[in-house]
């Protein structure tokens, strides 16, 4: 028994084997569904990056913010600040910033590219902020 298939034509289940596309307009309602969703999810996870921590520190005072356990760190203007990263415990380091001149500037703590890492927008006031 040979048996033709044309396209665009419905098809009707000759045994039970054959399995019928009379759900087929669902199946395809559904993985549109899921492909507005996934689209949607997908835009708002690459909206906007993560900002940048701010760390406001007064002329010499020195503030600590702990970063879990990243380790190293790098600023883009290290003359405005004095920075070290301590260990705290056996899971949790500090990232400790003392101020030294009036200024701003980004730090990154964590520096192992294959790891995690935090940037921070420090800023180095003359005075304290009054709140």
């Amino acid at each position: 028994m040979r048996s033709e298939i044309v396209i665009g034509a419905p098809l009707v289940a000759t045994s039970s084997k054959v399995a019928s596309p009379a759900g087929a307009w669902y199946t395809r309602i559904t993985m549109l569904r899921l492909a507005i969703l996934v689209s949607a999810l997908g835009g708002v996870a690459l909206a906007e990056p993560d900002a940048p921590r701010r760390i406001v520190v007064p002329i010499g005072e020195t503030v600590e913010t702990e970063v879990g356990y990243l380790r190293g760190f790098a600023c883009d203007d290290p003359s405005i600040l004095e920075a070290e990263l301590k260990t705290k415990s056996e899971t949790s380091n500090v990232f400790s910033v003392k101020g030294l001149t009036a200024g701003k500037t980004s730090c990154r703590v964590g520096t192992n590219p294959l790891q995690p890492s935090v940037v921070f927008e420090v800023r180095v006031e003359s005075r304290p902020r009054r709140r």
